[in-house]
């Protein structure tokens, strides 16, 4: 990891791998619209959560899944003690929770947003699964603190962790996302949603796309789109 030496004492580091979580379960309601049924423990309270939606430890293995990746974790995925809490715990994580479905039913203009499901890959899989619950889950591409917790973020230091940990041989996505499917590669009830951020000086978001591309169990399963920590301040979240 390359470390630091500007003056902050906004750090809140840890060298703690912050595993992949399912975030929760989303069903099609009555009116054919998506719609989350459950939350996963850790972040329930977090983002206040109705009580009609439930409250789950862990994903169902006999699900369909779609996997949401992201780069690496950063400060709120970690408690005061360096502690891995989950992925996507801040402001991705809430923006998932108000928005992910908002996409996935392609729902257009809403007030000054609009959210686009323009992906003919995720249209099919969403269609094929219409009478099915489906397991979200958060996958980091690099499950280590590339930020090294400072904030704000310097780019640099994140991009560069990010790609010594992406060209070393520790970096097992592929081998991760796979376990975490388990059970449904052959039927292909799975799908594969890059979130990860563009990068200003390493290009993250497309190393991490010729992973998926290049690979035979994932490429026709496969869609991208902005960084949720992103989707308060765009105006137009698009799926492509």
């Amino acid at each position: 990891m390359v470390g630091f030496t500007m003056k902050t004492k906004d750090v809140k580091y840890s060298n703690n791998l912050c595993d992949d979580n399912v975030f929760g379960q989303i069903k099609q309601d009555e009116s054919k619209q998506w719609a989350w049924i459950s939350i996963q423990a850790k972040r329930y309270e977090k983002l206040k959560v109705p009580n009609n939606i439930l409250k789950i430890e862990d994903g169902d293995k006999k699900n369909p899944v779609v996997l949401l990746i992201l780069e690496s974790p950063h400060r709120e995925e970690y408690d005061n003690n360096g502690k891995p809490i989950c992925p996507a715990n801040g402001t991705s994580g809430k923006n998932i929770y108000s928005h992910l479905c908002d996409i996935f039913n392609n729902r257009g203009n809403v007030g000054k947003k609009q959210f686009i499901n323009n992906s003919n890959y995720l249209k099919k899989f969403l269609d094929n699964h219409e009478a099915n619950i489906i397991d979200i889950w958060i996958v980091n591409s690099i499950q280590k603190q590339c930020s090294l917790g400072i904030k704000p973020i310097n780019n640099i230091i994140k991009e560069s962790n990010w790609i010594d940990e992406w060209c070393s041989s520790q970096n097992n996505l592929l081998e991760r996302c796979e376990n975490t499917i388990i059970g449904s590669i052959e039927k292909q009830n799975y799908f594969i949603i890059n979130l990860c951020t563009s990068g200003e000086y390493i290009p993250m978001k497309q190393l991490v796309e010729s992973e998926f591309l290049n690979n035979a169990n994932f490429n026709t399963l496969y869609c991208k789109g902005p960084h949720p920590s992103s989707w308060s301040r765009l105006k137009k979240i698009e799926f492509v």
